[in-house]
């Protein structure tokens, strides 16, 4: 093979192998803008870490705005240690090393400070797994329920003073009932506390 024929045959696989790196390094962008565009959308905070460091590998922009950080990639490559106050840090591995030890979802509710301070209630879900490098993973998602746990109470309210009501009604309505019979006198009396009122026809 001639020089010049050897020059462009080393240009040609040059050409070759940066094609395939090219091609390679969209698959990857693509990749990585799906993958982020799945937790951007998924509702609730979600994060991916290493099970074993605790190295975050991925998380949606609703946690990295929890964790004070601009966008996903302030948070990837830390640990709770290096983001959150020491206190917060040592809860979030206690819970992560409770959801290593299951065989099943670890899923628990939680009062959380978000973003702006504000008092909330989490759902949270954490599960163990195996990504496709055979590395221990741990993936979490924070699901935002203050409304309906607030929704649940006042129905569970509205409903006992239902009830309450309900149950006076009832027990007017027998007082009524007994005295229209020609009862002169009839009294109800609380097994409780053991006090009683006294009903008079002339009441």
């Amino acid at each position: 093979m001639k020089a010049s024929e050897e020059q462009t045959f080393a240009y040609s696989k040059r050409k070759e192998e940066s094609g395939l790196s090219q091609e390679e390094t969209r698959k990857i962008r693509e990749l990585n803008r799906t993958i982020t565009s799945l937790l951007n959308n998924m509702p609730g905070m979600t994060f991916t870490k290493d099970a074993r460091t605790g190295v975050y590998l991925a998380c949606n922009q609703a946690f990295a705005e929890y964790a004070h950080k601009e966008a996903p990639d302030g948070v990837v490559g830390l640990t709770d240690a290096e983001i959150f106050d020491e206190e917060t840090a040592a809860h979030f591995v206690e819970d992560d090393q409770a959801a290593i030890s299951m065989d099943k979802p670890y899923v628990f509710f939680e009062d959380v400070l978000d973003a702006a301070g504000n008092q909330r209630q989490f759902q949270t879900t954490k599960l163990k797994y195996t990504d496709s490098d055979g590395r221990l993973c741990l993936q979490g998602m924070c699901q935002d329920v203050t409304d309906v746990i607030r929704i649940r109470r006042e129905k569970a309210t509205t409903q006992k003073a239902y009830e309450k009501a309900r149950t006076t009604s009832i027990i007017y309505t027998h007082i009524a009932h007994a005295l229209a019979r020609g009862y002169t006198s009839l009294y109800y009396i609380n097994l409780e506390t053991d006090e009683f009122i006294e009903f008079h026809t002339d009441d």
